[in-house]
Order: C-alpha cells, then structure tokens, then sequence
C-alpha cells in the first residue's frame, strides 16, 4: 500500500497546474476589435446588383437577406469583384478581391479601357460593413497610380480565391494566369506581407492547377483543384500530394474539387466527377487521412433542387450543408442539404426569404462556434467530454480541436469555458429544458477542477490510512 502514498499529491499539482492554465487561456482569448459575427452567422459574396458587388448576411432560419459592405454600406475602400470570404477568430469577414484589369472585353467583341484596379484582401466589420485593405497588388502602370500603393511585399496575389486563417497567418491560394505558377501563400495581418508557402520553387510534387477553396489544421493545408481533385500542403516545406482524386483514394468517382470544408472529423468537398463536365457534380465526404470518398449530394443521390452551376459551400454547426448556386439552368442563391440523406432545399433565393435581393452569389461563410467540439450547435459538457476523450491526441481535424492547431489540449478547453452555454445562431434543441443558473466561464473551469482535486484528495487520505 506504501507504493500510493505519494499519487495523490502528484495528481493533486497536475490538477492545480491544469487549473491554473485554463484560467490563463481564457482570459487571454482573442477578442474581436470592432464588430465580430455571431455563431451561425451567413455571410456571401455577391453581385447585388450592375456595377455594385458586397457582402450580404443571410438569416439561417428565414432566408432573408441584409446588405453588410457594398458602394454604399460601410466605409474604407471600395470593393471590385469580392469573391471569396471567410471568418477569422475575431470574428471579421476576410474577403478577397479579385480587382480588375485595364483593359476588359465586352459581349460584342471590342474592348474598353477602364481605370485599373489591383486584387486585394479585405478585412470587414460585419457590423458596420466598413472596409480594411489588409494586402494589395501594386499596379504596373506607368506611372504607378497613387490611388493603389502597395500593401506588403512579396509575392503578387495575382487571381486569388479564398483566403483562411489558421493561427496567426491568412493561407491563401491563387494563381497568376499562368497554369505553371499557381501557389499557395500565408499573408501577414499586421503587415501585409506575402510569403511562398508552396509553388514554383518551393516544396516538391504535383504542381496545382486551378485551386478553389481552402481548409487546414494543425501543418496542412488541402486545397481543392478544380482539375486534379484534393491537394494537401506541407505549410512547412511547401510539399504537395494529390490526397483524393483520379487514382487517389477510394469509393465514388472524383476528378475535380472546387470548394472543401472540415466538420466533425472529416473534409466536405464539391466537386465534379467526370473531367470537365460540370454537370457531372457532387458533394463528397472525403477522409483526410485517405481520401477515400464517399456521395453526400448530387443529381441522383437526395432529392430537392439540384444545380449544375454549383461551386461553394460551407458547413453549418450540426452539420447542414450550405450550398451556393449560381448561374446555369435556374436559380441563384443557397440551398441547404442534409448530410445524411442528401435531400435539399431552398434556403434563399429570388422566391424564399425577404430583404435586398442578389443577382449572382459567389461564396458562403457560417460564423464557428468555437468550443463545440462535437459540432451540435452548443458549448456545454458533451464539448468538455470529447475534448477530454481526445486529450493530447494529435492529428488533422480532429474533433476537439477547436483551433485547428493538430492538438487536443488545454487551449481547446479554454474554448469550452469562454464559450461555456453558448447557442449557434440555427441551434435548435430536441427537448425542451427548464432553465437553469448559468454559471461563468471561468468558475464553471473551477467548479470542474475543484470537483477533480476533491476526488483525488478523497482518494489519497483513504489510501493513506489504509497504509497506516
């Protein structure tokens, strides 16, 4: 019995040094400067009407549609062509801006010339829509035009088409028109600056061709292409392998990707399934360890609206799918599809939900909910369960962790306790409940630690006088 004499103290300090971490991480969580997006929040990007491109949020639930930045909502410079978006930790929109060239054709043939605008990344407040440049082209003309200085140094961002944040860096995937020179680069949010990540000259395999959208965790990125399926990216040595496409990873046919999101553990991917037919599209779960495949969503799998002009997507909490039409044979707008069955429907578009209406929608974004670990739409202790089930694993999209960071640990837990009750925005519980006291963040992490000392405790004085 001697041998149990000294456990209890030990578990005791860990327990303390775990408190003690916690409470440190939850009072140093990124909070959001300005305005910052609600949890299950839609933001797109959108041609809202001629001459006027911008980003509208849309009501999960109703559908209905509000202006957020555009010509005339929001302050900073004007946007061009906003193309693809997403929500950093803060909770700001990142919005890339694909600008405009000199010299554009028209429908007839001729070209006009137009005042040149360089591609850009924004940064928008979502809720006064006011505009931040964070990296910016420098234009080559000559003279250069002082109305577009250089924001950054590094490589150009040339045709960019998402950009997300993983950590302290903006990942970003673009290309410069020529086939031979697509990459993959991190930006600076402080200083604009552009670093080669991956791409000519840096990092060995496939070359992408034509990269669409973007999910990383812990030190990889997969980039979906639009001809060569799924890459993942070393973020260390710029390393590129094809995960899942043509003779890569098993199960349903897959040839292009055009958007990837990460829910619960696993990457959901739009894609195409026959080699430049974009009829031929679907939604895919695809394993990121295998890239094995299996059909979510496409014109014979599920029933509801389908479209074959389809491209974007994003994953609500508890798993619904968002999915952006446009163009084509039909509508233009969003649907929403049930993973589980595939089956759709509208969600808004010209004849389902109210407000200012859009012409074209280009991408989608849903606003985290950071601490749900298990993705149901909540923070309560199923969250601090799977965390705790998964501690200290390491891998890719895990579920438990939060940040993305390829660890389960107390910065994951930390999530939990500032997070500690809250509801996405389309949170709907099966059972109603009574409502009960609501305890804070930072004392639900003590009430828990506490709880664990006093067990450990218990434990060692019986031991104790068991040895005695």
């Amino acid at each position: 019995m001697l041998r149990y004499a000294g456990a209890a103290p030990n578990r005791i300090a860990a327990l303390l040094f775990l408190l003690s971490h916690l409470l440190a991480l939850t009072a140093s969580l990124p909070s959001a400067l300005g305005g910052s997006a609600s949890p299950g929040d839609i933001f797109v990007t959108a041609e809202i009407s001629a001459n006027d491109w911008g980003i509208m949020q849309v009501d999960p639930v109703t559908g209905n549609r509000t202006i957020v930045s555009d010509n005339t909502h929001g302050a900073g410079a004007s946007f061009t062509a906003p193309v693809g978006i997403s929500i950093t930790s803060t909770g700001a929109l990142l919005v890339t801006d694909q600008g405009a060239p000199a010299v554009q054709p028209q429908p007839e043939g001729s070209f006009v010339q137009f005042p040149a605008v360089p591609t850009r990344v924004f940064l928008v407040d979502p809720t006064t829509g006011d505009r931040t440049v964070v990296s910016q082209d420098s234009l080559t003309a000559t003279p250069p035009d002082p109305s577009y200085p250089a924001i950054g140094i590094g490589p150009p961002i040339g045709e960019p088409t998402v950009a997300r944040q993983l950590g302290n860096v903006y990942l970003l995937p673009a290309e410069d028109g020529l086939l031979n020179n697509v990459r993959l680069m991190g930006i600076n949010p402080q200083t604009g600056n552009r670093t080669l990540i991956s791409g000519v000259g840096r990092g060995a395999g496939a070359f992408m061709t034509f990269p669409g959208g973007i999910a990383a965790s812990g030190n990889t990125a997969i980039v979906a292409d639009a001809s060569k399926g799924l890459f993942a990216i070393n973020l260390t040595t710029g390393d590129r392998a094809i995960l899942s496409g043509a003779g890569q990873g098993a199960g349903a046919h897959f040839i292009g990707g055009w958007d990837v999101a990460s829910s619960a553990g696993h990457l959901v991917v739009s894609g195409s399934t026959l080699n430049g037919d974009q009829s031929a599209f679907g939604i895919f779960e695809i394993d990121p360890l295998t890239g094995n495949r299996t059909v979510i969503a496409d014109g014979t799998v599920g029933t509801g609206p389908w479209q074959q002009d389809v491209y974007t997507l994003a994953v609500e909490s508890g798993g619904t799918i968002l999915l952006v039409a446009n163009g084509g044979t039909g509508f233009d707008g969003i649907l929403t599809v049930d993973p589980a069955t595939g089956n759709r429907a509208f969600l808004s578009d010209a004849t389902h939900g109210g407000g200012a209406s859009f012409m074209r929608v280009f991408d989608v974004a849903v606003a985290p909910l950071p601490g749900d670990a298990n993705g149901d739409g909540i923070v309560n202790g199923q969250d601090f369960a799977q965390i705790a089930s998964q501690w200290n694993r390491t891998g890719l999209f895990l579920v438990g962790d939060n940040n993305s960071d390829g660890i389960v640990n107390g910065q994951d837990m930390a999530l939990v306790a500032s997070n500690w009750l809250t509801v996405s925005a389309n949170y709907a519980p099966a059972v109603s409940a009574p409502a009960v006291a609501v305890p804070e963040p930072s004392t639900f992490v003590l009430l828990l630690v506490t709880a664990q000392l006093s067990c450990a405790l218990s434990m060692w004085r019986l031991r104790q006088s068991c040895a005695k």
